[in-house]
């Protein structure tokens, strides 16, 4: 009784978004709050949602002048091993990590705050689907991407005859005849680190065959669907149908050496995700003529399905449950607010000022940031339709076997139908444990 008392006062003080409008620190009794993050200095120099995380960070200091925060950072590469050993020692800092696939583990264990009252779903491109377990919201995010865009050099599809993009997969894919015949790649990818193939296309394209219900269903675990459905093999099929496509070597490329290679002029086209253009600007001082006729539009759907963004939110910040406990009121609610400055409307603005996504709703106009960011924008915009990135969704086990079923798929050594059948025996193995 006593904690839900807490909680509805904590409800009552504490509004859904921020004002940042300091506040006596006279009225507030001095708190210290522990926090475990990635957003260094010195990675906010390259990194903007580091940047914007640093900048909204200083907003909460600012109007919580009575709060202190405790403050560990550690490298993006070690957050996986940092939290995976927090978690198994049930030693999260007050405000913590939160990612989708450790739910079962954080909030399915009573380690987190529901934060359902704190933050309204329609304000998040993807409505909070990456911070909610069984019904409740664990984490307010602060991190999204979006993938399956191509960047394209509008002058040289012209040459080849197109006076616009394809706008189905089926021409995409008939495309390749033209490059070849001009001796360059229709599209550059690196996919060293697996995922890249998935996120870019895959996802896509199992929208485009499975559908959204299906994909919601198998993202949960429902056995009602499979991944040995007709509908998902013919998307791996068509994920096999792209390998002409690309250059010989993606395999072996890294994201880097992709976008370098079209920014070259040996490729036509490049996939990437919304951080690409980024990419491909700062490669723009030598290469000006290319970066001037880059244009960005979302990869063509396939079997006449409507278009999808395929995005992620993929990280939040949620708090302790240690912090319910009786005489933690001031931390809780300091907390709480922390969580909320992380995720407003502010670092939406800062975002969307900066060139980068955000996982809080705001409008993207980068026209004067140059073609590629205001066709991003574009993208983001007018797409009405978004579907979920695996790779933020999926059960890590099961993703990690996706990612190498995708990859030997594209290096010839495997089918679609098998890939299918070896994915499917490690969720049923995963969810049978």
């Amino acid at each position: 009784m006593k904690m839900k008392q807490m909680m509805a006062a904590i409800m009552a003080g504490t509004m859904v978004t921020m004002s940042f409008i300091p506040t006596n620190a006279e009225e507030h009794e001095p708190v210290t709050l522990t926090i475990v993050h990635e957003h260094s200095e010195e990675a906010a120099q390259s990194i903007p949602s580091s940047a914007a995380f640093r900048y909204c960070m200083e907003l909460y200091k600012e109007s919580h002048p009575w709060v202190t925060l405790e403050e560990t950072i550690i490298a993006n590469s070690d957050i996986q091993d940092k939290y995976t050993a927090l978690i198994a020692a049930d030693e999260l800092p007050d405000i913590t990590y939160v990612k989708y696939t450790w739910l079962e583990n954080t909030a399915g264990t009573g380690m987190l705050v529901d934060l359902s009252d704190y933050a309204d779903p329609e304000n998040y491109y993807d409505g909070l689907a990456s911070t909610t377990y069984e019904g409740k919201v664990y984490g307010l995010p602060n991190k999204y991407s979006v993938y399956n865009l191509v960047c394209y050099n509008e002058k040289m599809w012209k040459e080849a005859g197109y006076e616009e993009f394809p706008s189905t997969f089926e021409e995409l894919i008939a495309a390749d005849e033209k490059f070849n015949e001009m001796g360059v790649d229709t599209i550059s990818l690196g996919n060293t680190a697996k995922w890249f193939a998935v996120s870019y296309f895959l996802d896509a394209l199992a929208y485009d065959y499975c559908g959204e219900d299906w994909v919601n269903k198998i993202i949960a675990g429902d056995s009602s669907v499979a991944w040995t459905d007709e509908s998902f093999v013919k998307a791996l099929q068509s994920v096999l149908d792209m390998v002409p496509l690309f250059n010989a070597d993606f395999n072996m490329t890294d994201d880097i050496s992709a976008a370098s290679m079209y920014m070259q002029g040996k490729a036509a086209a490049h996939v990437v995700g919304g951080w690409g253009v980024s990419t491909l600007e700062s490669m723009s001082e030598e290469y000006p003529e290319v970066w001037e006729n880059t244009r960005v539009v979302l990869l063509p759907s396939a079997g006449g399905s409507e278009d999808y963004l395929i995005n992620a939110c993929g990280a939040a910040e949620g708090v302790s449950s240690r912090l319910l406990e009786e005489g933690n009121e001031e931390k809780l609610q300091a907390a709480i607010e922390f969580c909320q400055t992380i995720s407003s409307p502010e670092y939406a603005k800062y975002c969307a000022d900066h060139g980068t996504t955000t996982p809080y709703k705001t409008e993207f106009d980068w026209t004067n940031m140059g073609q590629p960011f205001a066709d991003l924008g574009n993208v983001i915009n007018n797409t009405e339709q978004t579907g979920l990135n695996f790779n933020d969704y999926i059960n890590d086990t099961v993703k990690m076997t996706i990612q190498n079923e995708t990859q030997s798929l594209m290096a010839g050594a495997t089918t679609p139908e098998a890939a299918a059948a070896n994915i499917q025996a490690v969720q049923e193995q995963v969810f049978a444990q």
